[in-house]
């Protein structure tokens, strides 16, 4: 097993055993320090994954024959972004700008 393989192991472990950091690694007679190193590392390294790519796909939005507006929600990660008829196009690009998820 390689060391990343081992720490995730052992990431999971302490995680998993509601100690408080130096109680696990006095348990399972570690340095702190390393176990903070690789708690950092592996939280960095969620957090990457948890972002979406920033593909985006063409919608076209049907000709409304009644009263009603139709709404488009856009989902970003945890944002949601309602978009009713007539947004304007150069704000809903600032909000995305701003959340990171248009470029």
């Amino acid at each position: 097993m390689n060391k990343y393989d081992l720490w995730k192991e052992r990431i999971a472990d302490y995680r998993n055993s509601n100690l408080k950091a130096w109680e696990w690694c006095e348990k399972n007679n570690l340095p702190i320090t390393t176990l903070r190193h690789w708690v950092t590392k592996f939280n960095k390294e969620e957090m990457n994954t948890d972002k979406q790519t920033n593909d985006f796909v063409g919608v076209t939005v049907p000709a409304i024959e009644n009263s009603q507006k139709e709404t488009i929600t856009i989902y970003y990660n945890k944002i949601s972004i309602n978009v009713s008829e007539g947004f304007d196009s150069a704000t809903l690009r600032n909000v995305l700008e701003v959340i990171g998820a248009y470029d």
